[in-house]
């Protein structure tokens, strides 16, 4: 009996000496699916991590799809489509699954939209950037520029539409990219080696400064943006200081730029935006709840939150922030120049400025 108890009292001072393991995972989806964040932050990564904790030490794990991709819920040590408390008294293992999005993206005065597999877009079509390539129709991750886009589709970028300043002629020394971002005259690509621009050049938007590492990119109409090991660059012309990123607390999960402004959310579920104000883009409202999604429009930005509510702010020439009657809770959100899309209880639902059909919403 002595000798048992011994090994007990043993075993039980190892636990409080060395403390408890969690391991975190993403399953499924396209371009790792999601990232995973922890408010302790000891936990941030896309596919695989792990962490140390002291005994009785709590943590919660929340997720933030990457765009084209949602999130399905937690398998493991977790449970459920909502944030994941775990007590560290055993070792836990918390898996989140995700699957390829239905895709919903604007352009400057066009939308596209997938759903099911079939792609569509409509709207301004001078360039053609409203006829959608068929071959591009499944796994792929959309960008609408302003009278082009472009389509990363199993690591290949295909861009059509307007091709002034070489828009749609893709650089063919591209590796294999897992994101692609279309602005008013550049598109920027993230691939093994770092980002590349091309386009228009005269602000010095497709001048890429050093950068460690970077994980994520976005584009607004003159400047450029990137996410890397020391947080938030940005290049370009910065007449509106859109290339001034301000202090950011907390890591930064999805960036996103339109007009002369960016925005990040952050793994606290915050909003910072910086650049232009000229149309209250840059006040952000309280109230947001748990924002999951951001999406940058011309002159606008808008919102979606952990309870499938949408906000939005800024620029209202056209109606673009006043939210339609009946449009429930919302999965899907995206911002043009002057125009916004969201899918909600009714389905597919577009507002603001229309002179080219952007927001008649075909049958899909």
């Amino acid at each position: 009996m002595y000798f048992l108890s011994k090994i007990f009292f043993l075993i039980l001072i190892s636990f409080f000496l060395n403390g408890c393991n969690l391991s975190v995972e993403s399953r499924g989806g396209s371009n790792g699916g999601g990232i995973i964040t922890s408010i302790t932050g000891k936990i941030f990564c896309g596919t695989l991590c792990d962490a140390e904790y002291e005994a009785d030490e709590t943590e919660t794990l929340n997720v933030f799809p990457i765009r084209g991709n949602d999130f399905m819920g937690w398998s493991g040590s977790c449970s459920g489509t909502g944030s994941c408390e775990l007590l560290m008294n055993v070792n836990h293992n918390a898996t989140a699954h995700f699957r390829d999005d239905d895709i919903l993206e604007l352009g400057g005065y066009h939308s596209c939209y997938r759903l099911d597999g079939v792609s569509r877009c409509w709207g301004k079509n001078n360039y053609g950037q409203s006829d959608f390539p068929l071959i591009l129709a499944l796994n792929m991750e959309l960008s609408g520029g302003s009278n082009h886009n472009c389509a990363n589709f199993d690591g290949t970028v295909n861009c059509w539409g307007d091709d002034d300043w070489g828009l749609t002629t893709v650089p063919d020394d591209l590796g294999a990219v897992s994101q692609v971002e279309a602005g008013l005259l550049h598109n920027c690509a993230l691939d093994g080696a770092g980002v590349k621009c091309w386009g228009r050049f005269l602000e010095g938007q497709v001048a890429v400064p050093a950068l460690i590492n970077p994980s994520q990119i976005s584009v607004g109409w003159f400047h450029s943006c990137a996410v890397d090991d020391d947080g938030v660059k940005c290049w370009g012309q910065n007449y509106h200081g859109q290339i001034d990123v301000p202090e950011i607390v907390g890591t930064v999960v999805s960036l996103q730029s339109g007009g002369f402004q960016s925005c990040v959310l952050t793994d606290k579920h915050n909003v910072h935006c910086w650049g232009n104000d000229d149309s209250g883009q840059l006040d952000i409202p309280e109230g947001l709840g748990q924002v999951i999604k951001l999406s940058v429009g011309g002159f606008h930005v808008c919102t979606l939150n952990s309870e499938s509510t949408m906000h939005c702010w800024g620029g209202n020439t056209d109606g673009q922030t006043d939210l339609p009657n009946g449009l429930g809770e919302v999965t899907h959100i995206g911002t043009g120049d002057a125009h916004t899309c969201a899918v909600g209880d009714s389905g597919l639902m577009c507002w603001g400025y229309n002179e080219f059909g952007q927001t008649d919403v075909p049958g899909i």
